[in-house]
């Protein structure tokens, strides 16, 4: 077994180099440019940067005032270990890459930069699975695991948002209210501790706090009055959270009630095909837990998957890989090269339609119920 997992191991690992040589989105750009927007001691008000700038600044030719929308942790955490590792790359390509990405085409100076860009996850990932391999072997570590996971979920949501969707089914494992209090203070302290020197900021109110992709899970309504709606997500998830409040959980079942609610968020939303990422480890667990029993399930959720990305722009498909092939570069989307038209939203729609009974079925199979107790 031993000898298995050092060999899957290894494929993922030079899986994972290949691909961060080969592989560009236009979202990675941001990330670096917001390193060299703090370098210049924009630390707390790097939000404000471009909302400041006059009219006719070249970065307001390439970019929107409002680029910078995520939470502030990926600017300082990508941003920061790029100027760490990117210094060794043509300061020229470098200005390019952020300015004019399409004149970086063809340079070797190019892959390298996408590789030192995504080094700082490779020590990240391997540091973070030797702490989770360490776990859970003694009732100590057990609690240690506790605040942990409430320390990550924390500075996950300093990341994305959707984290902190997690900390009430990892709260409600405990049964003792002072207990799930701590856990529940330390994950939001933490969530707090990265976002708070940035409130002042009113280029981070208006683009990231209360930023349009964090709210897309409330569009799904039901109207009671004129200007009333009943938003569905919310009513799920609260549902949802009373269920494992009154229904024991228990650790070894946790990660299926993080499933019930990463699929339940992903149901109401309509989500970026790169969101769809964030599923994968509980497909995984899945798929063990259930000796491949359901992989029709898991094979139709990914020809969903294929299909949603081909109605999104080419960056997400061939597109990725300009870096080593620039004739991929800024295709147009794979439907108007086939010479096809289609209903766009209705194609959406009925893809968004299977990936929802599919994941119905997910959501009552790990149900709370007595039978799926460990």
């Amino acid at each position: 077994m031993t000898r298995f997992i050092a060999i899957v191991l290894t494929i993922g690992i030079i899986l994972r180099i290949i691909l961060s040589l080969a592989t560009y989105h236009s979202d990675v750009i941001p990330f670096d440019f917001a390193g060299k927007v703090i370098l210049e001691g924009n630390i707390t008000n790097f939000y404000d940067y471009l909302w400041d700038l006059p009219e006719d600044h070249p970065y307001l030719k390439v970019y929107p005032r409002n680029l910078f929308n995520y939470p502030p942790l990926p600017y300082f955490f990508l941003g920061g270990a790029s100027l760490l590792t990117t210094w060794m790359v043509d300061q020229n390509v470098h200005n390019n890459f952020i300015l004019d990405f399409s004149k970086t085409l063809g340079s070797p100076q190019l892959n390298l930069l996408l590789f030192l860009m995504k080094l700082p996850y490779f020590f990240f990932d391997i540091a973070l699975a030797f702490v989770l391999m360490g776990l859970f072997k003694t009732e100590k570590e057990k609690k240690w695991a506790f605040a942990l996971s409430a320390v990550l979920l924390g500075l996950g949501a300093g990341f994305k948002i959707f984290p902190l969707l997690f900390i009430i089914p990892l709260v409600l494992v405990k049964t003792d209210w002072w207990e799930r209090f701590k856990i529940l203070f330390t994950s939001g302290i933490t969530y707090l501790v990265f976002s708070f020197p940035f409130i002042l900021s009113e280029g981070f109110r208006r683009t990231a706090m209360l930023a349009g992709q964090t709210t897309k899970s409330f569009y799904a309504q039901i109207p009671i009055s004129g200007g009333e709606s009943v938003i569905l997500f919310l009513v799920a998830t609260i549902f949802i959270y009373l269920i494992f409040l009154y229904h024991k959980t228990y650790i070894e079942s946790l990660w299926q009630n993080l499933f019930i609610i990463i699929l339940t968020f992903f149901i109401f939303t309509h989500f970026h095909p790169q969101w769809f990422l964030w599923t994968m480890p509980f497909f995984v667990l899945d798929l063990v837990y259930t000796k491949f029993k359901h992989w029709p399930l898991f094979v139709g959720l990914l020809m969903t998957y294929v299909g949603m990305i081909s109605f999104f722009d080419s960056g997400l498909s061939v597109g990725l890989f300009s870096a080593v092939n620039p004739a991929l570069y800024n295709l147009p989307g794979f439907w108007k090269m086939m010479g096809t038209s289609l209903d766009i939203n209705m194609a959406r729609s009925l893809l968004h339609s299977v990936f929802v009974g599919i994941s119905a079925y997910y959501i009552y199979y790990y149900f709370p119920r007595k039978e799926n107790e460990p």
